[in-house]
């Protein structure tokens, strides 16, 4: 593990370094929140609540009319005063982005943070960052642990490695250790594996915060055709889980889930285990899942995000579909890859013109990233392709 704060000097996939740092990911942050907006519950912004003793006959008196009448000017008003204020608060933020990023070259110099900047840090007592990590999520409290050696120290020495235990069953339930290790490690290992830590953090931050739904949302998400269809799919999981594929549940409203996939023999991802993560929306059968590898994987239909180029997740979704079928198809996906159409066309290319190439370097980021259960850690460095 390395003890100096280092980000990764790769430059941004999309702007190639225009927006800033990628700190050690594929993307810098400006362009995720282009790419892969926050839209954690499209289901639920068409619901309308409905009044059960209104029969939609009645007729409303003129005294209604005009205080509806004044209400709507009203809210009209105030949609409009807040349009130009989103205006323009959408323009200077769409004119700064035609700025090149200045970064501050006195605490961050081609990839490392200046010393000066962790012998800041170390003036300070510690009972001042002890408040501060209890401030923080799980994601945000790894990352100062290998920041630099004094956080590290810190961090040991006042979170007993019983606390990273329980955030790996919390997150990956599903994980099961065949060597003893350091509970740290192996989570560290699960986050470096991760293909992004933007959404790994946002997942974590929705598994623990149950802020992301307010009481209404809940009373939609307790619809019986929903939860019975869940709760027959759990049952199937824990019961007759199909060969290779496994999911359960991580919240008690059925949202949020953890699945894995072995990888199928004879294929450069035997050995490993893949873990995805799947959002079952609240009208759900009626619209599918998202799901997305939080795994890394070297795969023609899988993006560097952890995207997934499967049409029945999408755009062919079917009622007759479940979990265990979605997983099944994933499965069999990572076999019989798709070229024509693809997540990522250089990995695609590489799969027509060059198995061989292909199969060494999808055989290395299984042995890298997924095999986590079986294989020590040797190192935090990851790399980026």
């Amino acid at each position: 593990m390395t003890n100096d704060a280092q980000t990764d000097d790769k430059k941004c996939f999309f702007c190639n370094g225009f927006y800033g740092p990628t700190h050690g990911e594929y993307i810098c942050g400006t362009c995720h929140l282009f790419l892969y907006a926050d839209d954690r519950h499209p289901d639920l912004s068409s619901a309308v609540a409905v009044d059960e003793n209104d029969s939609g006959n009645d007729e409303p008196s003129e005294g209604q009319l005009s205080n509806d009448r004044c209400v709507r000017v009203s809210a009209h008003q105030s949609r409009s005063t807040a349009f130009i204020n989103i205006q323009r608060s959408l323009y200077q933020r769409v004119k700064e982005l035609s700025v090149r990023c200045a970064v501050d070259e006195q605490i961050y110099d081609g990839g490392n943070y200046s010393s000066d900047s962790v012998d800041h840090m170390a003036k300070l007592p510690p009972e001042v960052f002890l408040i501060i990590f209890r401030h923080l999520d799980s994601l945000s409290l790894w990352s100062l642990s290998i920041a630099c050696s004094y956080l590290t120290n810190l961090i040991h020495a006042h979170m007993p490695d019983e606390k990273w235990r329980q955030k790996i069953r919390q997150y990956w339930p599903l994980y099961k250790p065949y060597f003893d290790e350091s509970w740290y490690l192996i989570f560290s290992k699960l986050v470096i594996s991760s293909p992004c830590k933007s959404c790994l953090s946002k997942m974590m931050n929705e598994i623990d915060g149950e802020a992301v739904f307010n009481d209404a949302e809940i009373n939609i998400a307790d619809n019986s055709r929903r939860l019975k269809r869940l709760g027959h799919e759990v049952r199937i999981m824990k019961n007759e889980p199909p060969e290779g594929v496994n999911a359960m549940p991580i919240d008690d409203s059925f949202l949020h889930w953890c699945a894995s996939i072995q990888g199928p023999a004879n294929s450069p991802y035997e050995g490993g285990i893949f873990y995805l993560y799947m959002k079952v929306p609240f009208v759900y059968p009626l619209r599918p899942p998202k799901v997305r590898f939080i795994t890394r994987i070297f795969h023609p239909n899988v993006s560097r995000h952890g995207d997934i180029g499967l049409d029945s997740i999408a755009h062919n979704w079917s009622l007759a579909l479940t979990i265990a079928k979605i997983l099944i198809s994933i499965q069999s996906l990572l076999t019989d890859p798709y070229c024509k159409v693809s997540m990522e066309p250089t990995i695609a290319e590489l799969y027509e013109t060059d198995r061989s190439a292909f199969n060494r370097k999808a055989t290395e980021w299984t042995y890298k990233y997924a095999m986590n259960d079986i294989l020590p850690m040797n190192s935090f460095e990851s790399d980026e392709e």
